[in-house]
């Protein structure tokens, strides 16, 4: 839910021109995506290897470098 808030303050800022509102905000978003695949990475210690796992893992990745 929070994402969603500062996703949509970007929104915001970009409309108004808003540089750093926007530098701030994206900051946010890339700590608690940061947050959350760590989580989610730590989680997945506790499943089975299998496509599963591998596909959560994956998509961290990608999240992660984006």
């Amino acid at each position: 839910n929070h994402i969603l808030e500062d996703v949509n303050k970007c929104v915001i800022a970009l409309q108004e021109g808003d540089v750093d509102t926007l530098d701030r905000t994206a900051g946010a978003i890339r700590g608690r995506a940061a947050r959350v695949i760590h989580i989610i990475n730590a989680e997945m210690e506790n499943y089975e290897a299998g496509v599963y796992t591998e596909k959560v893992l994956e998509a961290t990745k990608l999240l992660s470098e984006t």
